[in-house]
């Protein structure tokens, strides 16, 4: 005979035990095996000692079980007797999933994308929402509903270090979230333009090259810069500071002369290697790993109909 057993409960993926008794009325008693009737799948009894163990899967909760099991004893007769009772299983809410997101080098005035990879394993799933932590840097967002993160990086943003954490939480009355963090290097773009070119000085070797930096956060080093079309290389510790001028003149102490209130530092001497028709110059960088980009560059001509073909704004020439 079975002792009574009351409603049972348990949370789903939640590991289930319970220990029945029953005894045999005759003396001596018999030894009794247990066994189950009926009940959910993965519910197990051991038949010495009529322990119920089970771990109800995502699938099977929330539902309530119906669960029969039997005691027989091991004489001849092999009488036996039957217990039936309930097992309720209840909702667990899971965390929903969020796959890693890399880390990201990208330059200033382009626009990174990518979309969150996010998983529910509750049934039935849930709706999961994604944000960004904290403060995200201007520009950057991410829907809410796709998962897509978007940042729009200014043109002069500047070089940067951004630690970013994406977040997607579920709709349960107890919301879960799961986090990943990344990392977003913004790399600074040179953008300083031959601003002016003066190649008819009154002043023999009062010629002259102007570049502008229009940054306003980025000061670089021009240190083994060159310009071309004017030959000169920028020595070590050049730099251009932010919103600033700098000017490299065919014969520095002749420019001087002639300016002697100059704004802008003075560098100098470069070597002309224009034809009397004009030419083209260019301000070139080295590259890491060997090469050289190009910064800036104007085609012109001494006559009309003038410059004719440039990169970035169009410089004075005269």
């Amino acid at each position: 005979m079975f002792e009574p057993v009351s409603l049972q409960s348990v949370e789903e993926l939640t590991p289930f035990s319970l220990a029945l008794v029953a005894r045999d009325p005759d003396t001596p008693p018999q030894t009794l095996t247990f066994t189950l009737v009926s009940g959910p799948g993965g519910l197990q009894i051991h038949p010495a000692t009529g322990l119920l163990t089970w771990t109800p899967t995502e699938a099977q909760g929330p539902n309530s079980y119906n669960v029969v099991v039997r005691a027989t004893e091991a004489g001849p007769a092999g009488r036996s007797s039957t217990l039936t009772f309930s097992i309720v299983v209840s909702e667990r809410n899971e965390a929903p999933t969020l796959a890693a997101v890399p880390d990201f080098t990208v330059a200033e005035g382009t626009t990174l994308t990518f979309t969150g990879v996010a998983a529910d394993t509750d049934l039935p799933p849930q709706r999961l929402t994604f944000s960004l932590e904290g403060a995200a840097p201007p520009g950057a967002s991410v829907d809410p509903d796709t998962g897509v993160f978007t940042w729009r990086i200014g043109d002069d943003a500047g070089a940067s270090t951004n630690l970013l954490t994406l977040r997607v939480t579920d709709d349960a009355l107890e919301p879960k979230s799961a986090s990943r963090s990344f990392r977003v290097t913004v790399l600074a773009q040179p953008r300083i333009v031959l601003n002016e070119i003066h190649y008819r000085a009154a002043a023999g070797g009062a010629e002259f090259v102007e570049l502008y930096n229009p940054s306003t956060n980025t000061a670089w080093s021009l240190s083994g810069w060159r310009l071309t079309g004017t030959a000169f290389t920028f020595p070590a510790s050049t730099t251009l500071g932010p919103d600033a001028y700098l000017v490299v003149a065919r014969n520095r102490t002749a420019f001087l002369a002639a300016y002697p209130s100059s704004p802008a530092p003075v560098l100098g001497n470069y070597i002309d290697q224009l034809s009397a028709d004009g030419g083209t110059i260019e301000l070139r960088r080295p590259l890491t790993g060997g090469g050289e980009a190009i910064v800036s560059q104007v085609a012109f001509r001494t006559r009309a109909p003038g410059p004719w073909r440039r990169t970035g704004p169009a410089p004075r020439c005269s």
